[in-house]
C-alpha cells in the first residue's frame, strides 16, 4: 500500500493504486457531475429570483385591464375584422392572352415530367 489516502466510496476504502483506470475516470466523472450539479442550482436559484423580480416590476408596470365592456368589443371587432379577412376570394378573370400562355405551360410541364 502506498502513502495515498484510501478512497472512500459507499462507505467502504479502497487503495487508489489498486483502482483501474476506468474506475478512476467513472469517479472523477461523478465528481465533476456533482460539482457541476451544484453550481446548476445555484444557477437556477438566481435565474428564479430574478424571474420574480422581473414579474413583480412587470406587474406594477401594467396598465389598468380591460373591463368586460372593452374586452367584449375589441372581440366583436376582431370577429368583423376575421370575417372580412377570411372571407372567399374572388380571384379576377385572366386576360384571353394569358390563359392561352398557361395552358401552354401546363403542356410544357406535363411533357417535361414523362
Amino acid at each position: 500500500m502506498t502513502d495515498k489516502q484510501p478512497l472512500v466510496f459507499e462507505n467502504a476504502a479502497y487503495d487508489q493504486d489498486a483502482l483501474s483506470n476506468d474506475v478512476k475516470r467513472n469517479l472523477a466523472d461523478i465528481q465533476n457531475a456533482n460539482n457541476e450539479i451544484t453550481r446548476l442550482s445555484s444557477v437556477i436559484r438566481t435565474l428564479q429570483a430574478g424571474s420574480e423580480s422581473i414579474l413583480m416590476n412587470t406587474r406594477k408596470l401594467l396598465p389598468a385591464p380591460m373591463t368586460p365592456q372593452e374586452v367584449d368589443a375589441w372581440n366583436a371587432s376582431q370577429q368583423a375584422a376575421g370575417d372580412a379577412v377570411n372571407a372567399p376570394l374572388q380571384q379576377p378573370e385572366a386576360p384571353k392572352e394569358i390563359e392561352h400562355e398557361l395552358e401552354d405551360a401546363t403542356v410544357i410541364d406535363e411533357t417535361m415530367t414523362h
